[in-house]
């Protein structure tokens, strides 16, 4: 499996507190079958973690992926950030301050989880507008799409790449982000599905479970593809695969 969102490098945001959690956080992740993992520390969030890219996250990648190799062989490390919305990505881009996903066409994006729709849809149209592919972050956790959940419809008929969190499948979150991640796993509304790991004792960058819990319910084509091939996919700059997407009606596009 490959896990295109995990916050697996040390010391930046949230996640991991430590170089010594990392590799044991890393250890987890391929004890559970995943093969491929892209580190995507939060960016731009103002009074928060900006994690504009410099040396301090470029060497901690670097020391994270020597040590991987020797400690979790079959583990491979990538490169990305989780960017927070802002109306100049394409700037932030182009400047080399944010990065995609494996330097990819591909840039995962969250936005505030109160954000109003129209908002999300402006920037996510500015960044396509410079010739780039946003993943939305866990939209099964904004407000706007746990009221009206097939809103993701659109983002998905307007070229937005959906992903949805491990927790959220497992009901981590609560009941709300279950039911809407389970509304959007049956409406074909999902692209991939990623641990979104943030400690090795919390928020675990684990895929197994969530995995099984697809298959059982949705078919192991459906578990491949979100868990392996579209991530896949996105890890090597191609297009993800997708099942056709159904809105409530059962139309389909």
């Amino acid at each position: 499996m490959t896990d295109i969102h995990t916050h697996t490098l040390y010391g930046l945001d949230d996640g991991s507190e430590g170089f010594e959690m990392s590799l044991k956080m890393l250890s987890m992740a391929s004890k559970g079958g995943t093969k491929n993992i892209i580190l995507t520390p939060h960016c731009n969030i103002p009074g928060g973690y900006l994690n504009y890219m410099n040396s301090t996250i470029a060497d901690r990648f670097e020391r994270l992926k020597a040590a991987a190799k020797e400690f979790v062989p079959d583990i491979n490390l990538y490169l990305g950030m989780e960017v927070y919305a802002s109306n100049d990505i394409p700037e932030l881009l182009r400047r080399g301050m944010a990065i995609t996903l494996n330097r990819s066409r591909y840039l995962l994006v969250e936005f505030n989880f109160g954000e109003s729709p129209m908002y999300v849809f402006k920037v996510l149209q500015n960044i396509q507008r410079a010739g780039i592919v946003p993943v939305l972050a866990h939209p099964e956790r904004y407000v706007f799409v746990q009221q009206e959940p097939y809103i993701v419809f659109d983002l998905v008929r307007a070229g937005i790449i959906i992903q949805i969190n491990r927790g959220s499948i497992l009901g981590k979150f609560g009941l709300r982000p279950k039911a809407v991640a389970d509304y959007l796993l049956k409406s074909g509304m999902v692209h991939i599905v990623a641990s979104d790991g943030h400690k090795s004792y919390s928020r675990v960058p684990i895929l197994y479970d969530a995995y099984a819990e697809v298959e059982r319910n949705y078919g192991k084509e459906y578990a491949d593809m979100l868990f392996k091939k579209n991530p896949q996919n996105i890890l090597l700059d191609k297009s993800p695969a997708f099942l056709k997407a159904k809105l409530r009606y059962g139309k389909e596009f």
